[in-house]
């Protein structure tokens, strides 16, 4: 087997980002295992951060408070088979928080094997998330700058 230096292996790891993709990792919580799904929002990868947004856990709940103020338009809620990365599930993303990650420990982590690129999401799926955070209160005016198109 053919071992690829570290800089290529990085650049075609970063070569294979796009806004849209989705890294599915596995989270330990009180003893209970969930994925969770990271959707990537960079417009570019310049800046070397990564912007994305998680999917929750919390289905349940969600479908239970979901008719509650400030509920809906926080969380985006995907029936089973919606997108290609939830087959078997129903989805709910949250959109309260754009989370932060270097590029570099994005990269270490896939190179760990604690990241797993799934399909990307679909670009109805994309919208519907660019419309929630561009009327978030939650979300700076200035991450917003630099995930919405």
């Amino acid at each position: 087997m053919i071992e690829l230096p570290d800089s290529l292996l990085n650049k075609k790891i970063i070569a294979s980002l796009k806004r849209g993709v989705v890294l599915r990792t596995k989270i330990t919580l009180s003893g209970n295992r969930f994925f969770k799904r990271l959707i990537i929002l960079n417009k570019d990868f310049n800046e070397g951060k990564i912007y994305f947004i998680l999917s929750t856990s919390q289905v349940t709940w969600y479908k239970a408070h979901k008719a509650e103020a400030g509920v809906a338009g926080h969380f985006l809620f995907l029936p089973i088979g919606t997108t290609p990365s939830n087959p078997t599930e129903d989805m709910v993303i949250n959109l309260r928080e754009v989370f932060i990650l270097p590029i570099a420990q994005l990269i270490n982590n896939l190179r760990a094997n604690k990241l797993q690129f799934l399909p990307s999401m679909p670009d109805q799926a994309m919208k519907d998330i660019d419309r929630i955070i561009s009327v978030s209160k939650l979300i700076p005016q200035g991450i917003k700058n630099k995930i919405l198109p």
